[in-house]
């Protein structure tokens, strides 16, 4: 899981107190006038927007093997951001999910029901789809919210690129994918002056090939992000 942070600025005004003798037969102490605060930077969940992605299926190649967790995985984030949190990062009916699959533990059904209640959005998550979904969801931030996104589901390099895979992606084609420094770029265009992207990329049994063993990690899912996300 890697973390990207942008920007978040905090001013704060510290007041000088002078005091001076006033010309007068008993000593008092007269306070300069002071000048007006900064302009806080605020936070308001109406104007933030989020985006969770969980790919448990894939559904045009059969040699990919299913990531059973990942739909709950992103259910329950979405959940914690938006309805768990004494104060929510992103209200409800701005959160949009793109999965592929059923959550598995009936506590993230439950989740997920209600979140659709509270107005979030349930999308299918085709390449393309993440894509716009993504679009869509960095435009809608104000200055005063975060952009949040959380994809799980297989990762894959190439040629020092880092590949996360939808639910029609194929691993032979890696244009297919969808690569992460475009999630980036996408999400540095918004006006969000914060945002935090959670990318849960699996990388134990990519493939169903029969040769490797459960828990062993498959070197095609090996990347270093911190470059990239720096």
């Amino acid at each position: 899981m890697q973390v990207q942070s942008a920007r978040a600025i905090v001013v704060l005004v510290c007041g000088v107190l002078a005091a001076t003798a006033a010309a007068q037969s008993t000593r008092s102490v007269a306070f300069p006038p002071m000048p007006p605060p900064a302009e806080p930077l605020g936070f308001e969940p109406a104007e933030s927007g989020a985006l969770f992605v969980g790919i448990r299926e894939f559904t045009h190649d059969p040699s990919l093997t299913e990531v059973r967790y990942a739909v709950d995985d992103a259910v329950d984030l979405a959940y914690a951001m938006a309805l768990e949190q004494p104060v929510a990062f992103v209200e409800p009916n701005r959160v949009v999910l793109a999965i592929s699959g059923e959550p598995q533990k009936p506590e993230s059904r439950e989740r997920l029901r209600v979140l659709r209640e509270r107005g979030a959005k349930t999308h299918p998550a085709g390449q393309t789809d993440i894509l716009v979904l993504l679009e869509r969801q960095a435009r809608m931030v104000g200055k005063k919210g975060i952009l949040i996104v959380g994809i799980a589901t297989h990762g894959f390099s190439a040629e020092g690129l880092h590949y996360l895979i939808a639910s029609n992606s194929m691993l032979r084609h890696r244009e297919s994918a969808v690569a992460t420094h475009k999630l980036l770029d996408i999400a540095a265009k918004s006006a969000a002056t914060r945002s935090l992207i959670l990318l849960d990329a699996c990388r134990s049994r990519l493939v169903s090939d029969g040769t490797r063993s459960a828990g062993k990690a498959d070197r095609r899912s090996a990347a270093p992000m911190l470059d990239g996300l720096a």
